[in-house]
């Protein structure tokens, strides 16, 4: 019995998973030079297709025999998983980049706050005072 392929749908993954792809691919450029506004506009468009993949991927499981002998079906299954795996690789370096971007934001606020917080200087008459310094006077 030859299992009727749902062509809209495997065009409606095939585009999601692209779309996520190229997300994927405009987020590393933006964590590498660390553009945050950008980096918020793409997870917002991330999160928006990463529910529409889910629905689909449902819809495919409900729709398509996971048994089915088709060729075409299994040809299509195949190129699917492998967008799918390569979608699943350029999210793990993103992954690694969104945590040495992450660290390294934690590193400047520590470093902020034990050396440019308060500190002890001396006037002229050698007596102490305290000094409040800014992130944005120290920085620039």
């Amino acid at each position: 019995m030859a299992t009727e392929i749902p062509r809209e749908l495997v065009r409606n993954l095939n585009d999601t998973i692209q779309t996520l792809s190229d997300a994927a691919i405009d987020l590393k450029g933006a964590l590498i030079h660390r553009r945050v506004d950008e980096i918020w506009e793409i997870l917002t468009i991330k999160e928006e297709y990463a529910q529409k993949l889910e629905s689909y991927i449902s819809l495919w499981d409900e729709i398509v025999d996971k048994e089915s002998s088709d060729e075409e079906l299994q040809a299509i299954r195949r190129d699917i998983k492998e967008k799918v795996f390569t979608l699943h690789e350029l999210e793990t370096h993103n992954a690694s980049l969104s945590r040495s971007y992450l660290a390294s934001i934690r590193k400047a606020l520590n470093e902020v706050s034990d050396e440019h917080g308060q500190k002890a200087t001396y006037n002229k008459d050698g007596k102490s005072k305290q000094n409040n310094h800014f992130i944005v006077r120290q920085f620039g």
